[in-house]
């Protein structure tokens, strides 16, 4: 699903604002450039970047995500994890009876 989307879905939209001037969008530290939404979250692997231009802001617009957890967790964290194929060796089972 798009990112764009998602966020939409999950908080809401409002497009007479921009996300580049929300609180929740912070810059990606390896690349200045870039920008990032605290509320979606940041998963190695995938693109979490935000084109801050084109797109008007979600329904949390200037609401600071970080007073919202525990309860919110970032939307990455919840529909991008990675899928890992093999996170622990194969353990060899033992015949007990």
């Amino acid at each position: 699903m798009d990112k764009y989307r998602m966020m939409a879905k999950e908080y809401g939209s409002n497009p007479s604002v921009r996300c580049r001037d929300c609180c929740n969008c912070q810059k990606v530290p390896s690349s200045p450039n870039s920008r990032y939404c605290i509320a979606f979250g940041w998963v190695e692997g995938y693109d979490c970047t935000w084109s801050t231009e084109r797109f008007g802001g979600c329904g949390l617009y200037n609401h600071p995500f970080k007073a919202l957890r525990p309860r919110h967790v970032p939307l990455a964290e919840v529909y991008l994890k990675k899928k890992t194929t093999n996170p622990q060796p194969d353990v060899e089972q033992f015949k007990l009876f």
